[in-house]
């Protein structure tokens, strides 16, 4: 870690989180719904941020019965099997949501904040924490019992207030060429869609243009929007895991 201001102390995870638990770790075929309450999975938690483009619902009335699966405001959610170290704080929009096959972290927060414990999981300290006590090789898990024993370094609440605003600040233009990029090919997916369209219902000629094809076109690589395990796939597998962490 290195030297730490003298005031500062260093702290286990425990230490300060009342909360630390799993997500959902049960199959999804049949409580996912069309409307609802979000249902927050790994495949939302994305570059420090809970980016809900593939939307997934939970009736209320499912949830209500599994408090310990609903997040709130401040806490902290780590993917636990596959991409290990992304990291997000759960922002007010999504107060109340459900989470699947996440770690669950609260904060204590007259010791520190949810947004402050965020940023140290992100950092390149709390990324090599995070990856030190990952299992597995095909499929990276990370056990919440070990995840409570990481150690960091705690300074008072005003300064985590600063260090976060220098953090939002230095990183504030990363974010907006990451925002434009991610608009950019949203839109040119958009195009190739409308093209496709217009070429098999006639509306656009290409008649001509094919002509003009060389003979042997090289294979381009699809892109890939999905993930490699369908939705029961992925809560069997991490419901082995979760076991064999129990056991």
């Amino acid at each position: 870690m290195g030297d730490i201001p003298e005031h500062w102390t260093l702290r286990r995870i425990a230490s300060f989180s009342p909360k630390i638990t799993n997500g959902w770790v049960g199959p999804t075929r049949d409580i996912l719904s069309e409307s609802g309450t979000p249902y927050i999975q790994s495949l939302h938690i994305k570059s420090g941020a809970i980016l809900f483009n593939r939307k997934y619902y939970v009736k209320p009335e499912w949830l209500a019965g599994r408090s310990k699966i609903q997040v709130r405001r401040g806490d902290v959610l780590l993917v636990q099997t596959g991409d290990i170290g992304q990291v997000a704080c759960v922002p007010e929009e999504f107060e109340g949501a459900g989470c699947h096959a996440l770690i669950i972290i609260g904060t204590n927060p007259r010791v520190m904040t949810g947004d402050y414990l965020d940023v140290a999981l992100r950092s390149r300290y709390g990324f090599d924490c995070l990856k030190s006590i990952q299992t597995g090789a095909l499929h990276p898990h990370l056990n919440c019992t070990w995840v409570r024993e990481i150690v960091l370094p705690v300074p008072p609440l005003c300064e985590q207030a600063r260090i976060l605003a220098t953090v939002r600040a230095s990183t504030l233009k990363q974010d907006q060429a990451i925002a434009t990029t991610l608009s950019d090919v949203r839109l040119l997916r958009e195009f190739r869609t409308r093209l496709i369209s217009d070429v098999v219902t006639g509306k656009l000629d290409v008649r001509e243009a094919a002509t003009r094809l060389p003979d042997e076109i090289p294979e381009v690589e699809p892109l890939d929007e999905g993930d490699d395990l369908s939705q029961d796939e992925e809560s069997a597998e991490i419901k082995e895991l979760v076991a064999e962490d129990a056991a």
